[in-house]
């Protein structure tokens, strides 16, 4: 979605987001993983199907 006279969008402004977050938390030795789902349904019944395999 366009942000009016913002040469961005929300989802690149939420992705910007993250990967700083994500670089806060490595540059405090902390774990992270980032999930980038690109069909939203599809991609949580995999990750819950894999989860319940562990």
């Amino acid at each position: 979605m366009d942000i009016p006279e913002i040469p961005f969008t929300f989802g690149e402004l939420i992705s910007a987001q993250a990967d700083g977050d994500a670089k806060v938390l490595t540059d405090h030795h902390r774990p992270v993983l980032r999930l980038r789902l690109t069909d939203r349904s599809p991609g949580v019944e995999q990750l819950l199907k894999a989860a319940a395999e562990l």
